[in-house]
């Protein structure tokens, strides 16, 4: 698990396994995995559904309730971002919850961005309220945490990851592009870098939280890759390019299985996100889900 409770994503345990799924044939074997806990892949998994639907067209009504209990999947296109221009670089915003919230109002729950540093030295916005975990993905960072009484550096090589608060005034040194998950108090969230991935790697992401809204996305960082994803409502391997982001918005109960280059594709990097955000009653009567 993943300090979720019982909601979680876990990798599985070293497994050969073969089945018929859909149309496509699944053998492969699955490395062991990280965060703590191994876990086989339930037979049960190895079937076809019979209500499978297309991700680029099912979506449930965002403004209702039901909301909750359809599985969403959206693709984003690396071509289709607009990069943000500011005083030190530029900012790619690559989804915001919800959709229809403002990160200039710091009316959202989660964020999840990249950034390229250009200047040596630049100023982090300050954002009380909120949680931050950052990695560079190219390039060393040193931040500079300002307090009263003395100044905190933490220094992060390519892939390392660290989590303050966005209260902190904080300075960086590095010209980097680096990865950002915002998250406010109604919000957890955990974030893994798969690198140089050339054997399938499997997660198993456990959906069981009332009043939550769940979610996991990928973002291919280096080269193209395939994501398989399969649960009871939907059956589908999703080609994503270099730069492209892959967000996935569970149904209520229902658990997913994704598996990252199922046909050993090239070698990528990927670095994948889990979110889980405390909805209630008011907040799903309005837009709430992208």
């Amino acid at each position: 698990m993943v300090g979720f409770g019982s909601s979680g994503l876990n990798v599985g345990a070293s497994l050969n396994a073969s089945g018929q799924i859909g149309d496509f044939v699944w053998s492969q074997s699955i490395s062991a995995g990280f965060w703590g806990r191994n876990k086989l892949l339930p037979n049960g998994y190895l079937r076809r559904s019979s209500c499978s639907r297309n991700f680029d067209t099912f979506a449930p009504d965002k403004n209702s309730i039901a909301a909750l209990f359809f599985m969403k999947v959206v693709l984003k296109k690396y071509t289709d971002f607009i990069p943000i221009s500011w005083s030190g670089g530029t900012t790619t915003e690559l989804t915001l919850f919800p959709e229809s919230a403002s990160y200039g109002d710091r009316a959202f729950d989660w964020r999840i961005s990249t950034a390229t540093i250009k200047s040596e030295q630049s100023n982090f916005t300050q954002l009380p309220g909120f949680r931050r975990i950052i990695l560079p993905l190219q390039g060393d960072l040193t931040l500079h945490h300002l307090f009263e009484t003395e100044t905190q550096a933490i220094h992060l090589k390519p892939f390392e990851q660290y989590t303050f608060e966005g209260a902190w005034q904080t300075t960086s040194e590095g010209k980097v592009i680096d990865f950002n998950l915002m998250l406010s108090r109604r919000a957890e969230g955990n974030v893994q870098v798969l690198r140089d991935l050339k054997s399938p790697a499997f997660f198993e992401i456990e959906n069981k939280k009332e009043n939550h809204a769940h979610f996991i996305a990928f973002y291919a960082f280096r080269n193209r890759r395939t994501v398989r994803v399969l649960s009871p409502t939907l059956e589908k391997d999703i080609e994503m390019q270099e730069k492209d982001f892959l967000l996935i918005q569970l149904a209520a109960g229902e658990d997913v299985i994704c598996i990252i280059n199922p046909d050993k594709e090239e070698v990528c990097d990927m670095v994948v996100t889990e979110v889980v955000v405390l909805v209630n009653e008011s907040a799903v009567s309005g837009p709430s889900f992208i």
